[in-house]
């Protein structure tokens, strides 16, 4: 069976991790894969130099509405945004004839979209569209990775219209989490969708100790005796470095030895502003701001602590189940689907969203209490065992997306 996997991006990140972590262990050897992705991505070569398993990447080159009209964010905000809206729409025409084209051309069985959140990338959407317009395809299922966000009152009426299709056209609409599936009932096509359900994210867990490659510690001239807390995320402003850093100042009262390690893509901007938060609160010395370079397991074998900050719309938190992958304990704020990762707290610690207290206190215990440390090191790590390995993930989405139109998938336990 040939499979198409479609998503749209603009940020390296995880997204980035679980398209390639579903197509390397991708569990029917027999099936032929297929990465769509726009050109425009900059984390596309990094997914493609990682594939393990054979798979085509294609990387199509239809004009993007945001690609196309980045010189408007020098236009004053009222007029950018009456610009955006009309140009918006005009290019979600322009990409259905584009994708139907595409399609008959890769000529795919089955089709999975990826979408960064909902309603996020615009050709994820017109991808489903555009699939069903063809008569005896198998509809295709919708994965969404951030919670749905609610539609603006000027863009309700064409926005419910395409919701509507997107909802006729999929044979799922699958998000990583509980929390992050119901949010896209604000969505009011969606609101009372039967096909509505979650698939929680897996990881596949450390690679084989390489003794010979550099540390981290010796890149960052870390020294050998101070611990490691690392946060692994982009730097859009939603994932909370300023409450991070104000909860790592207090941190370094109590372990004045301690390093902050933030990996992930950023723009020069986002980069920018949280370079300004470690000026402002005088932490240039034991913060580290890296970008996309850093290996997440080799960070994560160096780290005493990995921590999510996110204060906004986190839907599932892929950094926390790698961490306990490593069995390295975690602190996390409970917002959107981490709850469900930290289930009784069993790898870790989460606290409310503006508890800088309690966050800047976890992470102490976890660097002075060895005891505490090994529980949550032990716990983190059997609830990785049961519930999150990537094998478990991707045969999850397999079974979903090569079943056909008269069977039946199992998935009554994730509504």
């Amino acid at each position: 069976m040939k499979i198409a996997i479609f998503t749209e991006n603009e940020y390296k990140g995880g997204l980035d991790t679980f398209v390639t972590n579903l197509i390397n262990y991708w569990p029917n050897a027999e099936d032929e894969l297929v990465l769509i992705c726009n050109r425009d991505h900059p984390g596309l070569e990094t997914v493609a130099e990682n594939l393990s398993r054979d798979c085509t990447v294609i990387a199509h080159r239809i004009p993007l509405d945001w690609v196309v009209l980045r010189w408007a964010n020098k236009l004053p905000d009222l007029l950018r945004k009456v610009l955006s809206v009309g140009f918006r729409y005009f290019f979600f025409l322009s990409y259905l004839p584009q994708l139907r084209r595409l399609f008959n051309r890769v000529a795919p069985d089955r089709l999975l979209i990826v979408n960064g959140g909902y309603p996020a990338g615009d050709t994820c959407r017109a991808a489903a569209i555009a699939w069903a317009g063809q008569t005896g395809r198998e509809p295709s299922v919708h994965n969404f990775h951030n919670l749905a966000v609610n539609i603006r009152w000027w863009e309700a009426w064409i926005e419910n219209r395409i919701d509507g299709l997107v909802e006729r056209s999929s044979k799922r609409v699958v998000s990583t989490s509980h929390a992050s599936a119901e949010s896209i009932r604000v969505r009011p096509a969606m609101a009372s969708s039967t096909k509505v359900g979650f698939i929680h994210n897996g990881t596949e867990g450390p690679p084989a100790p390489d003794p010979s490659r550099a540390t981290i510690r010796e890149a960052l001239s870390i020294p050998s005796d101070s611990p490691i807390v690392a946060m692994l995320g982009t730097y859009e402003p939603r994932k909370g470095h300023r409450f991070l850093l104000e909860a790592f100042a207090r941190v370094r009262e109590a372990v004045p030895n301690v390093h902050l390690v933030i990996s992930g893509f950023g723009q020069a901007d986002e980069i920018a502003r949280v370079e300004g938060f470690v000026d402002e609160l005088g932490l240039n010395e034991s913060v580290h701001l890296e970008g996309f370079w850093i290996d997440r397991h080799h960070l994560m074998e160096e780290a005493s602590v990995v921590v999510v900050s996110s204060q906004g719309f986190e839907s599932f938190g892929l950094t926390l189940v790698e961490a306990m992958s490593h069995k390295v304990p975690v602190v996390s704020t409970r917002i959107g689907g981490t709850p469900e990762v930290m289930y009784k707290d069993e790898g870790g610690f989460s606290v409310e969203t503006y508890d800088l207290k309690g966050f800047a206190d976890n992470i102490t215990l976890l660097l002075s209490d060895k005891a505490t440390w090994q529980e949550k090191s032990d716990g983190g790590y059997r609830r990785y065992q049961e519930y999150f390995t990537i094998d478990r993930m991707a045969a999850e989405y397999a079974a979903l997306v090569r079943a056909g139109a008269s069977d039946t998938v199992d998935f009554d336990a994730k509504l």
